[in-house]
């Protein structure tokens, strides 16, 4: 290919994409969601002993053991008998290649996805090109080899189960589903973050270092970055053409047309239209008949979408490029057929080597890349690998990696809480120990202090394939530790309230005034996540992972918390998630990353009542999809509204009233108004109404109802909301009346918080003419 036509090739795969799909399957949503149906999952061994119960989870982990170790033989087999790159490319065309509007994942009974893919790879990389027979593109029975796969990667994931035993303690137990979990994970779970932010998180990281990277190496790691977006274009541009050169061909209404459309699609067949036709009326084909021939011959040209070679890399890198610098770094990034000889093939499962090196090497500067997403899964652990036989670069990696992490966060708490004051690395001294320790961030908004703590730790390889003892490190040195500093500096301000002068790292003094804080909000943060394992600290205290002594704070990535802060709307929002967040993760039993909490709390709240306290568990993995369309936002024709947690119109006014005044506490005010449904507010604002109207005709009797009351019967220490309305009263009547709906409320339920919404039915003020409240052992505030 001349360089003319291959810049002609990246700019048309500019341009088409302004009118295509990445390939992202997801529905269309309402701005505020009120899709889900969340549902607690009754327990398909109900009314089973538990002997019964274990030996019967045994049972099913042997026979899947059993579907594992016939089907993988078989498969084994079967992978000889076609042309390896066909077969990949077929999966990859028809499997990782979506429909705008469809996630297979969720439609499908048993989709082949991504990580059947890769283990397909790997399995083929393991013998050499001439072990294969190259006059096939796909087995014989192709349903039958689909099968197979999924068989073997499921049985895989289920065989542990075989290992369950009735004498097991609960510890055991919960340790063995633990690990399990870590395994599920690594096996099938990819995505850390959406493409933008992959790109922007890694580009930064490195960024400091790109100077240096390039003088050593020959290449900068930011726009490697953008090379493999590009190439992502690259090859959705080819897919596209694809499809749009056979369509017009298999939408044909005759065999004249359609082998017509057929040959102008493809000018460079061997054969002539004639002969095509000859063939058809040779063996008395139907459309249908023809219409296969095409289908399955185009297939034959699959391999070209996923063919990419050296000059289609430099094209896509976005400056001047040594074209020999880029190749060793494709090279370093790449395995040929063979390579993976002596690896153990069930090691595939959980420690694949295509995960690092994403490109099957064809030959000198051409490579076949099936899985083009793997680069974004692996991103971080690709570029590492450019580095790490450079050791002085890589050692200031390592130090980048920590403070790149703080100052990610200290950025995304100052964007989402711009009122608050923010303090980085305050050491302080503990007298009871003697030591000097430092806190990462501290948050101070109103009322609250948030301390959070980063740890740039890696999850290693040994941890993502369970190894018991190589988690138990990273839970202590990711979750465990963090926890125990800001615990630690918690208990010390409670002891010390006042004025506190903290000297930073940098040498200068944080002054820290904690007099008005009522309540501390502890969080941890890493760079890399362990996905549902960083949710759910019971069960790892229940897996003897954790001492059960230790009171957790929320550990989450800073992709998810990246997140959480552009989901949320305001200050309160974001501030009552992160309260409510580590309060759901001790009452609840669920299963779910931070993102499906994120999308359970927008649909609810987390104002589930009982269900939060009954241990029986929620199932809300799958609910994060609701976010994709919004974060694929940059994709043009599509209708991409934020989901927002529903509010009622008048609720959500009163929350940005009161986060716009700053009152003294306001934070508090919001926190107990978002405690509510929607159902709730609906109610409350409806009988808010009837009050107004009374107040309205009859305010003059002496004796008239004036107020209206709301509280959370499940947990009413989540506080309460009074209605008020009055007419023509002065201020010091109105704040004497406000006050005995203060106490009313107090005396009738038991809460000690309680919000009193006043609106003057004259003036009609909106959202409210006034708000009082009491706070725990404050005095009411006007």
């Amino acid at each position: 290919m001349t360089k003319k036509k291959r810049k002609k090739e990246k700019n048309s795969a500019q341009a088409n994409n302004k009118n295509q799909s990445r390939g992202f399957g997801t529905r269309r949503v309402e701005k505020e969601f009120t899709g889900f149906t969340y549902h607690k999952m009754p327990s398909p061994f109900e009314g089973m002993t538990e002997d019964a119960r274990v030996e019967l989870i045994k049972k099913l982990g042997e026979n899947f053991g059993q579907q594992f170790e016939t089907s993988f033989e078989t498969l084994q087999k079967q992978v000889f008998q076609v042309e390896p790159c066909s077969l990949l490319s077929f999966f990859a065309y028809y499997d990782l290649t979506t429909s705008p509007g469809i996630n297979r994942e969720w439609t499908e009974k048993n989709p082949i996805l991504q990580h059947h893919v890769e283990f397909l790879q790997g399995l083929l990389l393991q013998h050499s090109q001439d072990s294969f027979d190259f006059r096939s593109a796909l087995p014989q029975d192709f349903v039958e080899f689909r099968q197979l796969v999924q068989d073997v990667t499921r049985g895989f994931q289920m065989k542990p189960l075989s290992l369950a035993d009735p004498s097991t303690t609960i510890e055991q137990h919960q340790k063995l589903i633990t690990v399990e979990r870590i395994r599920a994970d690594t096996q099938a779970v990819r995505n850390w973050g959406y493409p933008q932010q992959v790109k922007r998180i890694v580009s930064d990281l490195f960024s400091s270092l790109d100077d240096t990277i390039e003088q050593r190496i020959g290449v900068r790691v930011g726009c490697l970055v953008e090379m493999w977006f590009q190439i992502l274009d690259v090859v959705e541009y080819r897919i596209n053409q694809h499809r749009n050169l056979v369509m017009p061909a298999l939408r044909a209404k005759n065999i004249e047309t359609a082998i017509k459309e057929y040959y102008q699609a493809f000018p460079d067949l061997t054969s002539s239209p004639e002969d095509l036709s000859a063939f058809v009326q040779e063996k008395d084909l139907t459309l249908d008949g023809l219409r296969s021939i095409i289908f399955s011959q185009s297939d034959l040209r699959l391999k070209h979408i996923y063919t990419l070679t050296l000059d289609t890399f430099v094209d896509a890198y976005p400056k001047a490029i040594n074209p020999e610098a880029l190749k060793n770094v494709l090279d370093s990034w790449s395995l040929s057929f063979g390579d993976l000889s002596n690896w153990n093939s069930e090691h595939l499962f959980l420690g694949n080597p295509v995960w690092q090196k994403p490109l099957i090497k064809l030959e000198v500067g051409t490579y076949f890349c099936p899985v083009i997403t793997l680069f974004l899964n692996y991103l971080i652990d690709i570029m590492e690998a450019i580095i790490k036989p450079h050791p002085e670069i890589y050692k200031k990696y390592e130090e980048r990696r920590g403070k790149f992490l703080e100052q990610e966060i200290y950025q995304l708490f100052q964007k989402a809480f711009p009122s608050a004051k923010l303090y980085q690395g305050s050491k302080w001294f503990d007298a009871t120990t003697k030591k000097t320790f430092e806190t990462d961030l501290l948050v101070l908004l109103d009322s609250y202090l948030l301390v959070v703590e980063a740890k740039s730790g890696r999850v290693t390889e040994a941890t993502k394939r369970g190894a018991f003892e190589s988690l138990k490190k990273i839970v202590k040195k990711l979750m465990v530790e963090p926890s125990l500093q800001s615990k630690r500096f918690s208990d010390y301000l409670i002891k010390n309230p006042g004025l506190h002068q903290l000297n930073n790292r940098k040498g200068e003094l944080n002054e820290v005034d904690c007099s008005k804080v009522r309540e501390v909000v502890r969080l941890s943060i890493t760079l890399e996540s362990l996905g549902t394992l960083f949710c759910r600290a019971t069960d790892l205290k229940q897996a003897g992972l954790i001492a059960s002594d230790i009171e957790m704070s929320p550990t989450m990535s800073l992709a998810d918390l990246e997140i959480i802060f552009e989901i949320l709307e305001g200050s309160c929002e974001k501030l009552h998630y992160l309260v409510r967040r580590a309060e759901f993760e001790k009452n609840a039993d669920y299963n779910g990353d931070e993102i499906d909490l994120l999308a359970f709390y927008i649909d609810t709240g987390f104002n589930i009542g009982n269900a939060e306290f009954t241990q029986q568990r929620l199932s809300l993995l799958g609910m994060s999809n609701i976010f994709d369309p919004f974060f694929m936002k940059e994709l043009p024709k599509s209708e991409t509204p934020k989901p927002q947690r529903k509010l009622t119109r008048w609720w959500r006014s009163i929350i940005q009233h009161i986060e716009s005044r700053h009152s003294e506490r306001w934070t508090e005010v919001g926190c107990v108004l978002l405690n509510f449904t929607h159902d709730d507010q609906t109610n409350f604002e409806e009988g808010f109404k009837r009050i107004k109207k009374i107040v309205h005709k009859f305010w003059q009797l002496p004796d008239h109802n004036n107020t209206c009351i709301l509280t959370n019967e499940i947990v009413p220490e989540r506080g309460a909301v009074v209605g008020f309305a009055y007419k023509r009263i002065d201020r010091e009547k109105r704040n004497r009346t406000m006050e005995n709906a203060l106490d009313e409320a107090m005396s009738i339920y038991p809460v000690s918080r309680v919000v009193v919404i006043g609106v003057d039915v004259e003036q009609n003020d909106y959202p409210y003419s006034v708000v009082a409240r009491h706070l725990s052992e404050d005095e009411n505030a006007f």
